[in-house]
């Protein structure tokens, strides 16, 4: 069988398994270039180090980031994986393909400052109740795309997300403001509306969020704003006032605690205060700890 053959039905198999749709796109985007760069070769004999070569070509051209380069090998491996399992390959040659090492890096949280600007940017109801959404739940701009008037519930102050990224729904809380600007957007829906967030070219989807969220931000003083440093943001301005990891965690659908434990640093500086408030030994003799 052919590269692209072979792509194809592992594409197929990620809709068939029923991924996230972000997930989908970016193993589409991804293969595509390596069948670009290789043409549609044989695909038993394609080697390891034809994969990094071309690995390497592209992340050159195209400077990227060690982390972009990673998830380029991922979609390889995985579809290698995929095909061995499947018993197209006698061997899995990219058993022996290895992430390159990388400093684990967040994106910058935005100063309250700059989100009080951004809100007061965003002054069409739609974009003011998005904005204000994003910063209050951290929630992924996927999931933010396909939220519907049925996944809103005010009175509680809630929003479900339904198969966030791990598969898995979710309760997430509002608070008042945020409350607030979705029920004046909200007034404005049909209640036959398929998404909240109708675009002049149907429901916006998460290019069109990100492109909403990016002329926002440049409206705002912030270039090339994105809405991972929104989630960011809120993890970070959570974690200051006083949320804890757990709580962080199920907010934002981790699957697992080390996903959000990235986010911890983001409150280091602020590590002596919360010490001082809460250790049991400086509570016991008070603010001084001596005996």
């Amino acid at each position: 069988m052919t590269l692209s053959q072979v792509v194809q039905l592992f594409l197929a198999d990620c809709k068939w398994q029923n991924l996230a749709a972000g997930t989908c796109r970016h193993y589409v985007m991804s293969l595509k270039r390596l069948t670009d760069e290789l043409g549609d070769r044989p695909f038993d004999a394609i080697t390891v180090a034809e994969i990094k070569a071309i690995l390497a070509k592209l992340k050159a051209e195209r400077k990227w980031q060690d982390a972009t380069l990673n998830h380029s090998i991922v979609a390889v491996k995985r579809l290698y994986n995929w095909a061995y399992q499947e018993e197209l390959l006698d061997t899995n040659p990219m058993a022996r393909l290895k992430k390159v090492a990388c400093a684990s890096r967040l994106p910058e949280p935005l100063t309250p400052a700059q989100m009080k600007t951004l809100i007061e940017t965003a002054t069409a109801p739609r974009d003011q109740a998005l904005i204000l959404l994003a910063l209050d739940t951290g929630l992924r701009v996927g999931e933010l795309s396909r939220l519907t008037y049925e996944d809103v519930n005010l009175a509680a102050g809630t929003i479900m997300v339904h198969l966030g990224k791990g598969r898995k729904d979710r309760v997430v809380p509002m608070s008042p403001p945020a409350r607030k600007a979705l029920a004046r957007w909200l007034a404005r829906l049909p209640d036959d509306a398929p998404t909240l967030w109708p675009g002049e070219r149907g429901p916006l989807s998460p290019d069109g969020m990100f492109a909403v969220i990016r002329t926002l931000g440049t409206a705002a003083g912030i270039p090339r704003l994105h809405p991972h440093r929104l989630r960011h943001s809120f993890a970070h301005g959570y974690l200051q006032g006083g949320g804890t990891l757990a709580g962080l965690q199920r907010i934002l659908g981790h699957t697992t605690a080390a996903m959000t434990q990235r986010y911890a640093h983001v409150a280091a500086l602020d590590v002596v205060e919360i010490h001082a408030a809460v250790s049991p030994v400086g509570r016991l003799f008070g603010k001084g700890g001596r005996r």
